[in-house]
């Protein structure tokens, strides 16, 4: 099952510091080799 979020439902759900912190150590695993590359960031979707 997917899960899709919108915007709303990340700011409601991830604070400021909390994002910082997660795209930081998604850096660090990715420079380190522990991760796959990036995927799809977004997809258009109406409503």
């Amino acid at each position: 099952m997917t899960l899709i979020l919108s915007r709303t439902d990340v700011v409601e759900l991830l604070s400021p510091p909390e994002c910082i912190d997660a795209v930081e150590r998604a850096f660090r695993l990715h420079a380190e080799g522990r991760t796959l590359g990036p995927g799809v960031l977004g997809v258009p979707a109406s409503g």
